[in-house]
């Protein structure tokens, strides 16, 4: 029985349970649960289709910018752009990243549909996590 079903079994146990006093705001709670219960079963269909795709990740660190323009980002569902590191005040230390490189491989790879995300922390740029 699939999630779509059970809620709405659940609002014919709601419409059931309620008095005739009550009809409008039944209806109208009828209708709420089963508008939720479709968009819910919508939503996990949306996240079974979403979880048969395949997803390939690849790691760029910053130190290999240079390889920007031959990276096959079409490829890939996301990139990791490594790095930026925490600081113990709870601040970002961005000095490792040049704008004008993470601006490059985004507009590159948002072209191909590609995926940019930012790594904070990793390997021995992680000793601020502790510090917070």
């Amino acid at each position: 029985m699939g999630v779509k079903q059970i809620l709405l079994m659940i609002a014919a146990v709601v419409l059931v349970g309620c008095g005739k006093k009550e009809e409008a705001a039944e209806a109208e709670a009828a209708t709420e649960v089963m508008a939720a219960a479709e968009a819910k079963a919508v939503a996990f269909d949306v996240l079974k289709v979403a979880a048969a795709k395949p997803v390939v990740v690849g790691y760029l660190p910053h130190y290999r910018g240079n390889i920007i323009d031959k990276l096959p980002v079409e490829k890939f569902t996301d990139v990791i752009f490594f790095s930026i590191s925490p600081k113990p005040d709870g601040s970002l230390d961005t000095s490792r990243v040049k704008p004008a490189l993470l601006a490059k491989l985004v507009g590159l790879a948002h072209a191909k549909g590609t995926r940019v995300h930012i790594c904070i922390g990793g390997w021995n740029l992680s000793a601020g996590f502790s510090a917070m």
